[in-house]
């Protein structure tokens, strides 16, 4: 915690928690895992990965797409 002028800054106004979303969705296993709650969870999951899909750089997008795939198949369970 830092003091500046009136203010008092915590790690996670200085990006922090940001850090640990991105470092929670970097592993392929995290992004792919099926969540096993609801049927609703998973698919809301993979329409945000589908929504990302056009701002990927063309050499990751096939990954996105297989990781959707397997996404997908995890729905099967339900």
């Amino acid at each position: 915690m830092v003091y500046e002028g009136n203010t008092i800054v915590t790690r996670e106004e200085q990006g922090n928690d940001l850090y640990n979303k991105v470092t929670k969705w970097v592993k392929s296993k995290t992004r792919t895992a099926d969540p096993d709650t609801t049927k609703l969870v998973l698919h809301n999951k993979i329409k945000l990965f589908e929504s990302i899909i056009p701002f990927l750089k063309e050499e990751n997008k096939q990954k996105a797409i297989d990781e959707i795939k397997t996404l997908k198949l995890h729905l099967l369970k339900y």
